[in-house]
């Protein structure tokens, strides 16, 4: 979390100087709940909502990577339940950000592209998932997992600021 908020400072400062207008979900280390990270975004009237995050899968260690998540379309399976086996978890109901679906994808796979390409991470690809704090929201919305805490060598790296700073600088260049 301390991390993940470096990561999402360093962005508004690069977007700011670029003009963007940006609003946070949180400023400081405060949880705040998923269903409110989407009422302040809808309240600002965003354009777009990018929820920064790194992965683990302790005490798996050896995976790496990086992987970019978008709300599932209405009517089909998230990514996570296409498996063999995997309970089907189609929600046939249309979700307020599935109105921003060909948006998100976009701003999804401009995100994806840009930290493959910057970090040179192993891609782990673009998926779908019932995500609550997208799950209401007004706007095109992308989750990006910039790395695997687990994972000595991508722990060590997302501990510097200077990567943190790669990081925001490739989520800065996908907007």
């Amino acid at each position: 979390k301390i991390f993940t908020l470096d990561v999402a400072l360093r962005l508004k400062a690069l977007l700011e100087a670029r003009g963007y207008s940006v609003i946070m979900t949180r400023k400081t280390d405060e949880k705040v709940e998923l269903a409110e990270r989407a009422l302040i975004a809808n309240r600002a009237k965003a354009d777009l909502f990018l929820s920064i995050h790194f992965n683990s899968l302790f005490p798996d260690t050896k995976t790496s990577g990086v992987e970019v998540f978008t709300f599932t379309r209405a009517g089909q399976r998230s990514d996570q339940s296409r498996g063999f086996g995997q309970e089907d978890d189609t929600e046939n109901e249309s979700m307020p950000v599935n109105r921003f679906d060909p948006g998100s994808v976009a701003l999804a796979e401009a995100m994806h592209r840009q930290v493959i390409t910057a970090l040179k991470l192993p891609d782990r690809g673009h998926k779908t998932k019932h995500l609550g704090m997208l799950r209401g929201l007004n706007c095109p919305a992308a989750l990006v997992e910039s790395g695997f805490l687990s994972n000595e060598v991508e722990a060590a790296k997302i501990a510097t600021s200077a990567y943190r700073q790669q990081i925001a600088a490739a989520l800065a260049a996908g907007i």
